[in-house]
């Protein structure tokens, strides 16, 4: 039984190699002007160009331009959040001249920047969804049969709940 992904595969505006590509390059030179301002500011260069390129490439062709920059914000800040985070000691481990030859300290330094790299570009992914994702009707009159979003109505929440 064969599955049909024709759904999924028309909603991405691009083959799957040039968000992989761009993103990265993207990303490289955003990293590279990122070492002149540091911290959560240059992390958000970064990530402005990064997110950027991915709505740029992975929206719908029919995403509203607000909804465009919605998730490029949203993904920006996310990325901003994790320039906090302290990791300077951690790459020390898999550079200090001192433990230059010690596979130890260079494998735990590794490991720690894998974990934090990916709870970095977690943050980035959520809120880059969050902001791509399915709008929801905010009044009455937009949602479907006049009820609530998702087509619940008043009658399903108690009244100190409904719309």
């Amino acid at each position: 039984m064969a599955s049909d992904n024709s759904g999924i595969s028309s909603c991405i505006a691009s083959s799957w190699w040039q968000p992989v590509l761009f993103a990265g390059l993207a990303g490289g030179m955003g990293w590279g002007i990122r070492g002149q301002y540091g911290h959560e500011t240059g992390a958000m260069i970064a990530g402005l160009l990064v997110s950027l390129t991915l709505v740029f490439l992975m929206a719908p062709p029919t995403i509203k331009s607000l909804s465009a920059a919605r998730a490029a914000a949203l993904a920006t800040a996310a990325i901003g959040i994790g320039g906090t985070m302290t990791y300077g000691q951690t790459i020390g481990l898999t550079q200090n001249a001192n433990f230059i030859g010690h596979w130890e300290a260079w494998r735990w330094g590794m490991i720690g920047l894998s974990i934090k790299g990916g709870i970095w570009i977690s943050f980035a992914g959520a809120f880059l969804g969050i902001g791509l994702g399915c709008e929801i009707p905010l009044s009455r009159d937009a949602a479907p049969d006049g009820g609530a979003p998702g087509g619940l109505h008043g009658r399903d929440f108690p009244a100190e709940l409904s719309l």
